[in-house]
This record gives structure tokens, C-alpha cells and sequence, in this order.
């Protein structure tokens, strides 16, 4: 993955990376899904993704926090939370937004933040 330009602004995080690909950074991953989980809701859209632990968690979390809308798109059923430690995110997440079951092409548009090749 290239390294932003210095005009990318929100992006110091991944630019200061002591790692030479950042890539395998998870750290730089997670400043990424932080940075689209902010960006999102400012400009009137919803975000969505996952509810795992790492990046979703992180992108989610910082939506919720800017006052944003989210939807966590799950693979178990609406009454089981998994992972267990994001009981709670897939709570407020419902209340404040949308948790749904294994529903996908909904939206406008799909940002991969990692994918394996």
C-alpha cells in the first residue's frame, strides 16, 4: 500500500509509521478505520461494516462518538454478539443506528480497509 501524501489530511498517524509497509501495520489499520469512521458521518452518510474485533470495532466506535450514523453487519443471528467483548458496541450500535444479519449490497459504496489477496 502506498503511503498517503502529506496532503492527506488525518492521516499523520500512518505517515509517522516506523514500519516500511504499512500494510503490516495493525496499528495504522486501526488509525484508518478511525479516520473513515469519523469522516463518514460528517459528510451525511452512514458507515458499515462488520462488528469485529480491530478495525471494525475502532471505525464504529469513532461514528458513534462524532455523533454518526453506523450499521454493523453481522454473520450470527440479531440476538447473539460476537465477539462476546462487543456486547455492548452491538447494543449501542442498535439503538443509535442498525445491526443487521448477513445482509449485504445495500449501500452506495464499499471501502476495503484490508482484504487478503
Amino acid at each position: 500500500m502506498p503511503r498517503p501524501k502529506s496532503s492527506d489530511r488525518g492521516f499523520e498517524g500512518v505517515l509517522n509509521c516506523e514500519h516500511e509497509d504499512v500494510t503490516q501495520c495493525p496499528n495504522c489499520w486501526r488509525l484508518i478505520a478511525e479516520q473513515v469512521g469519523s469522516r463518514v458521518p460528517a459528510h451525511g452518510r452512514a458507515r458499515d461494516s462488520g462488528l469485529a474485533a480491530g478495525i471494525d470495532t475502532a471505525a464504529h466506535g469513532t461514528a458513534l462518538a462524532v455523533g454518526g450514523r453506523t450499521v454493523a453487519v453481522i454473520g450470527t443471528g440479531l440476538r447473539r454478539s460476537y465477539p462476546a467483548p462487543n456486547a455492548r458496541l452491538q447494543q449501542e450500535i442498535a439503538e443509535r443506528g442498525l445491526v443487521i444479519s448477513q445482509l449485504s449490497g445495500y449501500g452506495l459504496a464499499t471501502v476495503v480497509v484490508a482484504a487478503s489477496s
